[in-house]
């Protein structure tokens, strides 16, 4: 549940405060005093505070308070997207029981478009939860939309119903004729045969995968599918031999700091925040120049089991060699602060990429953007990797502050902002709304992220100034110092907090699929990191010590 924790902070004129955590009680009449202060928070002009009086308002578990916020999801204020899909994830974790049902079903019903799937999905679980899996069994296999049948299908794994298998094989004995929907079903079925990996030798996961199989070479499968199914399956026994699973990755995996991917359209998330420029410790130093494979070690296994033989580590492969060697070579003599390393191993790994691959480099700061070399995704030419080299060489620390003594560069951690516009792009740019069910990011968006960052997240894309509450504390996000109050702040919005910045990511992922990596340096958060790359089924490097 999204904790409002007294130790957070958000910039105040500079500065910040803290929100505490706590619902409205009254004696007398709770709902009715509920919704006035809640009424009342929706007034405030900052996203942040608006959301605060939703949280404690949905606190109340009132049927009531459902049907009100279920209509603000029909109606909402700007971000609108995102105001709705923070309202779907906030009922389902406060209205779970009987009385809320049919409010949750009427509400789902009535939105049944594409950018709506997050809506099915949340509330499909707490219908499972309320009255057992018929509802969304029956969506799974009924529903006209391709969008809404996965969404039921992955409500159903998030509970760990077998039910999903059978479902599963039905959908291959049937697909669909539109390839948006075929795709999406074949790549879930991937997903349930990853999640019940355990279970291959049952009947239920041999008949579901002996169906998906030959779609891989069938014409009409897209390559990104055949990439999906390659990364959940490689490695379980009875699915994909090795001469398949070459086949469907490709010829030339790129690396980054020593984590190798399967991908051909690569987006480097690459944190920019004022911290970056923190010098390196020698630890971190030591571990940089370490060769790759002494330092990444391989994925969770996907079915465990066996025993260590007691042979020797083989050593490094022609590969390994050569990747060591290449970092030996770097200018180490100007590698000083964290921002040097990250800027010289990303040159590093663009100069790697083949030809055919394509890639898009996005930092964050206060505010998150793509290079202007890679306003979307680009073929790795030499030409546009060495456009993109030398932006990164030209970006320059300013001055040292008082609370930046190491200088300043993009501001503040917008984790959020950086991983969002990942998942944007498509083709030449970056799409405006709906990114997590646009067919065009399926078809021209990537299949692989690589996410760096040294800080918790402090920043999100929706700030605004809003009136002080009497309990915040005042200080600055980035460095935690503390000052004296103000009257007004600059309030970040949700997604500064990890509870919703991780809900939020989950639903960007749902239906995309697509592969993350993430390196932590310095005081990076290791639950976020670590959950991140869980998420996409990648690696996760720490830099040094951790914090």
């Amino acid at each position: 549940m999204p904790r409002l924790a007294p130790g957070l902070l958000c910039l105040l004129a500079s500065l910040a405060f803290l929100l505490p955590a706590g619902a409205v009680h009254a004696e007398d009449d709770p709902y009715a005093e509920a919704k006035k202060a809640y009424l009342a928070w929706q007034e405030r002009p900052s996203l942040f505070m608006r959301h605060k009086g939703r949280v404690e308002f949905a606190q109340t578990g009132d049927v009531r308070a459902l049907e009100i916020l279920a209509k603000l999801y029909a109606k909402p204020e700007v971000p609108k997207d995102q105001v709705q899909y923070l309202l779907a994830s906030l009922c389902a974790e406060h209205f779970r029981a009987p009385p809320h049902l049919e409010t949750w079903r009427a509400w789902r019903t009535k939105h049944a478009k594409a950018q709506d799937a997050w809506l099915w999905y949340r509330a499909l679980g707490v219908d499972m939860h309320i009255d057992g899996t018929a509802e969304t069994v029956a969506v799974a296999r009924t529903h006209r939309d391709g969008l809404m049948r996965v969404a039921a299908l992955e409500a159903l794994l998030a509970g760990g119903d077998e039910a999903a298998l059978t479902i599963a094989a039905e959908w291959l004995a049937a697909l669909p004729s539109k390839p948006f929907d075929r795709m999406l079903l074949m790549e879930a079925t991937a997903q349930a045969l990853y999640h019940f990996r355990a279970q291959h030798a049952t009947d239920a996961w041999k008949k579901a995968w002996a169906l998906l199989e030959p779609e891989l070479d069938a014409r009409t499968t897209p390559e990104r599918t055949r990439l999906v199914v390659a990364r959940r399956l490689s490695g379980v026994p009875g699915a994909l031999e090795e001469a398949k699973r070459e086949r469907y990755a490709p010829p030339v995996k790129p690396t980054f700091l020593g984590i190798e991917a399967a991908g051909h359209r690569v987006v480097y998330v690459i944190d920019m925040s004022d911290s970056m420029l923190t010098p390196l410790t020698k630890d971190e130093v030591q571990d940089l120049r370490r060769p790759p494979h002494q330092v990444v070690g391989p994925k969770t296994p996907v079915v465990t089991g066996g025993k260590d033989d007691g042979a020797p580590a083989p050593g490094p492969t022609p590969q390994e060699k050569q990747a060591a060697d290449a970092i030996l070579a770097l200018p180490w003599k100007s590698i000083r602060t964290r921002f040097d390393a990250a800027r010289e191993f990303l040159k590093l790994s663009l100069r790697a990429l083949a030809p055919q691959q394509e890639f898009c480099v996005i930092g964050f700061g206060t505010d998150a953007k793509p290079l202007e070399a890679t306003p979307g995704l680009r073929r790795a030419t030499e030409a546009h990797v060495e456009k993109a080299c030398v932006e990164l060489d030209r970006i320059e620390p300013g001055k040292p502050t008082r609370d930046r003594p190491h200088g300043t560069l993009w501001g503040y951690t917008n984790v959020h902002g950086g991983m969002h516009r990942a998942f944007k792009v498509a083709g030449k740019g970056l799409v405006k709304v709906h990114e997590y069910v646009d067919p065009a990011t399926f078809e021209e968006g990537c299949d692989t992220i690589f996410l760096l960052s040294d800080g918790q997240a402090t920043w999100d894309d929706w700030p605004e100034w809003d009136r002080r509450l009497e309990k915040h504390r005042s200080g600055d996000p980035e460095s935690g110092a503390e000052v004296e109050d103000q009257p007004m702040g600059h309030y970040y919005g949700p997604y500064a907090l990890g509870s919703w910045l991780r809900d939020d990511l989950q639903r960007l992922e749902l239906f995309r699929r697509a592969e993350l990596h993430c390196i932590g340096i310095g005081e990076y958060d290791p639950y976020l990191l670590q959950w991140v790359a869980a998420l996409g089924l990648g690696r996760f490097r720490q830099v040094g010590k951790a914090p």
